[in-house]
């Protein structure tokens, strides 16, 4: 009871956290998602047209590999969405008197509930690394000519 409010307000901390590394991620996944779909709606039927169909079936490819990118953010849209009702709730039980009985089980209820949405976006967010380490490569625009011989290379 004595603990209950520092209890829950570390915990809100904790997931608004979680939160936001899980909402940073989404978005970089998403838009990962949406740019790969959009060239690969742009040159599949380039592709297909200009008689090459095994580059057709690579974009193809590149449009299902899109499509899991976008399933993994939305599931973890909506899981920010269920943390953000639990923060909601979180701060409705701000300032109520935690040595009523009624009060620190709803607290406790809330407390265990955001330590279970805190792990699950923990999970989330590693998995939506580990998608973006994929998909979005970090390239370093500064020293980029590196990666390439001169046209005179001998």
């Amino acid at each position: 009871c004595a603990t209950t409010a520092a209890d829950l307000a570390d915990s809100t901390g904790k997931m608004r956290e979680a939160a936001q590394e899980l909402a940073a991620l989404e978005a970089k996944v998403g838009g990962a998602a949406s740019r790969m779909q959009a060239a690969a709606d742009l040159y599949q039927p380039m592709m297909g047209a200009a008689g090459d169909p095994v580059a057709a079936d690579l974009f193809q490819s590149a449009k299902v590999y899109a499509g899991e990118l976008e399933k993994a953010a939305a599931e973890a849209k909506k899981a920010g969405a269920g943390m953000t009702e639990l923060e909601a709730a979180a701060g409705a039980l701000k300032g109520k008197d935690f040595s009523k009985s009624e009060d620190t089980r709803s607290a406790e209820a809330t407390i265990s509930d955001m330590g279970e949405a805190t792990t699950a976006a923990v999970a989330s967010a590693e998995g939506l690394e580990k998608l973006a380490e994929k998909s979005v490569p970090e390239l370093d625009a500064v020293n980029a000519s590196k990666l390439y011989y001169p046209a005179m290379y001998f």
